[in-house]
């Protein structure tokens, strides 16, 4: 089991990357999620901010479905490098940026959605998480633009994500997936479901 510390040192992931750079995936593959995005996110002309991008394929699958606006980032220098070379031939579609989370340097309201699919859980398992979590929801919501979709893939429960969660100015709603084979992180636990929150963001840009 990775220790709180590990999760939230940036030297951990560009290591783990320098080991394994073969594609991977929390939680779900985007055919997973398809059937909620598509439920939610309407047209394919949207701008998608992909949140801790990974060696997920995620950008990738979302191209070939037809969005063709998809901008990735990840704290990991080197796996971002990765992703730019294995997606140059889709480089005017597919950007990718090292980036974190808590901090993203994109001008208010820029994309009409936002995918987490483990992100936020990893920010969990790091020093001072709550803080965290609340500074990467706050950048969330001042990078979506107003009616934005923040998609968030996790492992748990409405009670546990729903008091963050209403902290900011975003209606709500919880959609309920079957996990697939595979249990990436160590601290899932025995439900069968893995949780998706749609926010959808109301009033004002943060200041």
């Amino acid at each position: 089991m990775f220790s709180h510390l590990t999760y939230g040192d940036k030297q951990y992931w560009d290591g783990r990357y320098k080991k394994d750079a073969e594609p991977f995936e929390w939680f779900q593959r985007y055919s997973g999620i398809q059937h909620v995005v598509k439920k939610y996110l309407y047209g394919k002309d949207r701008n998608i901010l992909n949140l801790g991008c990974g060696t997920s394929e995620l950008p990738r699958e979302l191209f070939e479905d037809g969005y063709k606006k998809i901008t990735s980032i990840d704290f990991s220098d080197y796996v971002i490098e990765v992703m730019k070379k294995r997606y140059k031939d889709k480089s005017d579609d597919l950007k990718f940026f090292s980036m974190d989370a808590r901090q993203l340097s994109f001008p208010p309201s820029s994309f009409d959605a936002v995918i987490d699919k483990g992100c936020l859980e990893a920010v969990m398992c790091s020093e001072g998480s709550i803080d965290s979590v609340r500074e990467l929801l706050r950048e969330v919501f001042k990078v979506l633009r107003p009616k934005g979709l923040y998609f968030l893939v996790s492992y748990a429960p409405s009670k546990q994500r729903l008091p963050l969660l209403n902290d900011l100015n975003w209606d709500v709603k919880v959609e309920t997936v079957p996990k697939p084979s595979f249990v990436p992180l160590p601290m899932d636990d025995d439900s069968s479901f893995h949780y998706i929150y749609i926010c959808e963001k109301k009033g004002l840009d943060l200041d």
